[in-house]
Order: structure tokens, then sequence, then C-alpha cells
């Protein structure tokens, strides 16, 4: 990748914690996020001069307030935008339309984290402080897939992520805190959302990291399941 400077002022992030849930408190994400129009629109203003030559952006917003926000200063005709709560056949649509290009922005929130796959993404604009490094690397690699249009991804970081998570500035090797409750080979409960019944699965290490709903799926900071292309991110290995 090719990390870049950002030309804007980012979300003031540097007093956002984890609470005992892993998760951060909605408290700060509001007083980081919402009603920042004039900084928010800075920064895409930002990400959009940088982007005047690239084929595909991702933004990554906090919430859908702010997602919204982020709409509201992009061009119309060419940005849309994709949250938990966008029907699916809608969902495929403008999927299916940035991958052919005729979308240059796409805006997202808990969706397209990871099993999303677009290789001419170039850009990856992260708008939204991650709670581990994990999550922070499962984004950037949504820009990392091989293509023969372009010569390298750009990452755009307007919070505090590189600094909290990589100190060193190397993407490639973050600063991982191991968490004994959520080990490699512990057994997680994951409860049916249809009958109720508690299951106990083994956990895939790949989601150590994230934060885990009583369903056994990853959420985001705000609660809310991550979607895949393929339904919500499962941070186990048992079958639905």
């Amino acid at each position: 990748p090719a990390v870049g400077s950002a030309g804007a002022e980012g979300y003031d992030t540097g007093n956002m914690h984890v609470n005992s849930r892993g998760q951060f408190d909605k408290a700060d994400v509001d007083k980081a996020y919402h009603g920042q129009g004039r900084l928010t629109s800075n920064i895409v203003a930002d990400v959009v001069a940088q982007c005047r030559n690239r084929q595909g952006v991702l933004f990554f917003a906090a919430t859908v307030q702010h997602a919204q926000e982020i709409m509201e200063s992009l061009p119309p005709e060419i940005s849309a935008i994709v949250t938990s709560k966008t029907p699916k056949v809608e969902r495929d649509s403008i999927l299916r339309r940035f991958k052919a290009k005729q979308i240059k922005y796409l805006v997202n929130v808990a969706v397209l984290t990871t099993g999303f796959d677009a290789p001419h993404v170039d850009c990856i604009a992260v708008l939204r402080k991650t709670e581990s490094a994990g999550l922070f690397t499962q984004i950037i690699g949504r820009g990392l897939r091989l293509d023969d249009s372009k010569a390298d991804c750009l990452i755009l970081d307007y919070t505090t992520n590189i600094e909290d998570h990589f100190p060193d500035g190397d993407l490639f090797d973050p600063n991982i805190e191991a968490k004994h409750a959520k080990e490699k080979g512990e057994g997680i409960s994951a409860e049916c959302p249809d009958c109720g019944h508690e299951n106990t699965f083994s956990l895939n290490s790949d989601y150590a990291d994230f934060t885990i709903d009583k369903h056994g799926y990853c959420v985001d900071l705000s609660g809310t399941q991550i979607q895949t292309e393929n339904g919500p991110l499962s941070a186990h290995h048992g079958r639905r």
C-alpha cells in the first residue's frame, strides 16, 4: 500500500477508549463523529482531491449517521452508501455498479470490512477509529487485491489508527495485545436467534480481536453485526 498524508484535520479520537465489552462508548462516538459537518466536509474534499486519478475509493464510516454526513459532500452521481440496513437487492445492485466502475466513491458502515472483493479499489479512506489492529488490517485489506489496472492502493487515515496500532508506521507489523478470553482453540457461546439454545463453538482465530455478540457474530463499535456479501460475519467455526 501507499500510506498517504491526510491533507485535512482528522477527527479527535485520541480520548476514545474501549470499554469492558470491547467497544467504544456511545458518548465518545457521538462526540467524535456526529455533528462535525465542516470537519467531515473538509476530510471528504481532501479524499476527493487526492483521488482525482484513482478509480475506486472505499470509505469506512463509524455509524449510519456519520456515513450520511460523508455522502452529503460527495458527488451524488458517482457515489453510493451501503449499511446493514440497506436492503439486500439494493446493496447487491450498488456493489455490482461499484465493481463495474460506474460508482467511484462507496461509503460503508460495517458491511465491507471483510469478505468483499473489488480488486480495482485503489484508495481506502478510513474515517473511523478501530478497536483493534486486526480490524484495521481487515479494512485496508479491501484495497490490497492485485489488479492490472492499479500500481498501488492509497491508505488515508483520518483518526489515530496508525499511531495506535502501528507505532513504527509499518502496516505489516501491528502492535497486537493478547486477550486471554479469546485465545485460539477456546470455545465461545453462541445463542441460536431462532430457538434460544446456547451452543459452544471453537473460535475462528482470524477474528479473535473482534467484539462478538451473544449470537456469535462480529459486531462494530455501535454493536451492529458486521455484514459480508454472504451475511453476518461469524466469529466461530460452527454452522449457522
